[in-house]
């Protein structure tokens, strides 16, 4: 069983669908078993490498009435780190890349980041 995560629309460029996690198992024809592939904040997130010529930019303009803001093509983060998007994931569990089973789609509502080692999902 193959778990594949479609990230939302984003400014950086990102695969359609990523490979988030597996469980093998064997069956016999007729047979059924529940598996457990954890899903973690990584599995979903982004490395961003905040661009800080952008950042830098920003502070120097900021009041200005100039119109900078941190997106720039890049991002919005002052931090270079992981990061989960806000938007519209589908989760996506198959047989194989091609042969998909189910899908469902689940909204995180805001950005999370930069994410420390033992981050969990709200």
């Amino acid at each position: 069983v193959q778990l594949y995560v479609s990230p939302p629309a984003s400014s950086f460029t990102r695969p359609a669908q990523q490979l988030a996690g597996v469980a093998k198992v064997h069956l016999e024809a007729g047979e059924s078993q529940t598996v457990t592939i954890e899903l973690n904040p990584r599995s979903l997130a982004l490395w961003d490498p905040a661009n800080q010529d952008h950042i830098e930019a920003h502070k120097r303009l900021a009041g200005s009435g100039a119109g900078v803001g941190l997106s720039g093509g890049s991002s919005h983060a002052v931090e270079a780190g992981w990061y989960v998007e806000a938007g519209d994931y589908t989760l996506n569990i198959a047989h194989s890349v091609g042969d998909v089973a189910f899908a469902e789609t689940f909204t995180v509502s805001e950005p999370l980041g930069p994410l420390q080692n033992e981050a969990t999902l709200p």
